[in-house]
């Protein structure tokens, strides 16, 4: 079951998918040494969740941009994918009780969409 927290990790500019998990500190660890290698930049939203942004920006080595309250289009892919999560997990959805596998399939079934951007094919 999931802890309530369900995280977008969007290469939004790279590939254009995204993955959808809670992450334990071991895993934010893992993937801080793989932002590192590949990670230019990052925008995140005002959230609480953000409010360490200049220790994620000095760990990292990238710079953080903060997008503007009520400016989704600055986060185009991370507030789309927001979008069709939505059509699985309505907003107020207990995601206590939604098992991890649900949200792979999830996963499965959004990153084997057709997409515009790629001439209507998926990206793999």
């Amino acid at each position: 079951m999931l802890n309530g927290n369900l995280k977008n990790l969007s290469r939004e500019r790279e590939v254009h998918i995204a993955y959808y998990t809670q992450l334990t500190q071991e895993e934010r660890y893992h993937i801080s040494v793989l932002c590192k290698e590949r990670l230019i930049t990052m925008t995140v939203d005002n959230g609480r969740e953000f409010a360490g942004h200049k220790e994620i920006a000095s760990r990292l080595n990238v710079d953080v941009f903060i997008a503007h309250p009520y400016h989704s289009w600055e986060r185009g892919l991370n507030e789309n994918t927001n979008g069709l999560l939505r059509q699985y997990f309505p907003k107020r959805t207990d995601l206590r009780k939604i098992s991890f596998v649900h949200v792979l399939r999830v996963q499965h079934m959004l990153y084997n969409r057709p997409r515009k951007l790629l001439n209507f094919l998926t990206p793999d």
